[in-house]
């Protein structure tokens, strides 16, 4: 079964350009352009991994993650910040909060890429939550 990537990205070509680099090495990937949509598809999608613009309509990244990292059958995914807010502060705001990685945009597809793969090829504790 192929690994399930949720892009929660704005600007439809960055997630665009991401989708198909990501699709093209074999995830199955799932796009919101909003926080409240990306986080209605964390819950309805289960995926592996999220992609998180901060900068975004509705709900910002940062809110995404407080309420993925609050929410006991998301708690888990990892996720990477892609931002164009490069301080100091909001990278280390995108730690505390939860993320697993951070980069600034521009980012290299081929970055990304690689690290989405180690990433997914580590061990991630995936607790079920009955309902």
């Amino acid at each position: 079964m192929n690994k399930k990537i949720l892009i929660i990205e704005d600007d439809k070509d960055i997630a665009r350009l991401i989708s198909y680099n990501l699709g093209k090495d074999g995830f199955e990937i799932v796009e919101a352009y909003d926080g409240e949509s990306g986080l209605s598809l964390a819950d309805a999608e289960r995926p592996d991994l999220i992609i998180l613009d901060l900068m975004l309509p509705e709900i910002d990244g940062y809110g995404v993650l407080n309420i993925l990292k609050k929410n006991r059958s998301n708690k888990h995914i990892p996720v990477i910040i892609i931002s164009a807010k490069v301080s100091p502060g909001a990278i280390i705001k995108g730690f505390q909060s939860g993320a697993i990685d951070y980069m600034p945009k521009p980012f290299s597809v081929g970055e990304l890429t690689f690290k989405v793969r180690n990433i997914l090829s580590e061990p991630h504790p995936r607790k079920e939550v009955s309902n």
